[in-house]
């Protein structure tokens, strides 16, 4: 990246993001493949995607749509990503 201050919008934040969630989903999907783990985890869910379409340069995109699940303690500084039956 390089620059002093990024927008939110910008697209480096956005592939940022996307790498980070599709990591977090690989590493979920791990830990889960794993029978000694006593509990699965449910988080990180694959994203869901769009119909590709091409823009006027003739690149392809399609629009991917990643969810978050996290059980929250009233108290926001503790997460607990473990699945809950609840949930």
């Amino acid at each position: 990246m390089g620059e002093t201050t990024v927008a939110l919008t910008d697209q480096k934040v956005a592939e940022a993001l996307s790498k980070l969630l599709e990591a977090a989903n690989r590493a979920q999907d791990d830990y889960n493949a794993n029978p000694s783990n006593a509990q699965d985890l449910r988080s990180y869910p694959a994203p869901s995607s769009g119909a590709p379409v091409r823009d006027s340069s003739g690149i392809w995109y399609s629009v991917f749509n990643y969810t978050l699940s996290v059980r929250m303690n009233i108290n926001r500084d503790f997460v607990d990503a473990i699945a809950d039956p609840a949930l």
